[in-house]
């Protein structure tokens, strides 16, 4: 999968129907945290080669995007928990 499928994805959201999943904030970010990380997953380590940070290899790069999507989700839930 590319950056622009990537892109794709995340807007077909909800013409596939994922938000009808979702019943509170809570569980807006749990069924959207679970329908990005597994678009992410799919994303070829190559696309991100050409990225400044996160590391040296493409797939260096993607792990630490990856972890920093995660912690980006994590507190967005904790904020609206607390």
């Amino acid at each position: 999968m590319t950056l622009q499928d990537f892109a794709n994805s995340l807007n077909e959201f909800y013409e596939k129907g994922h938000d009808k999943k979702i019943k509170d904030l809570s569980s807006m970010l749990s069924v959207i945290r679970k329908y990005v990380l597994d678009c992410y997953d799919k994303i070829d380590e190559s696309e991100f080669s050409g990225f400044r940070s996160y590391g040296v290899t493409g797939a260096d790069k993607k792990v630490a995007l990856r972890d920093d999507l995660v912690k980006i989700i994590r507190k967005l839930n904790r904020d609206i928990k607390g």
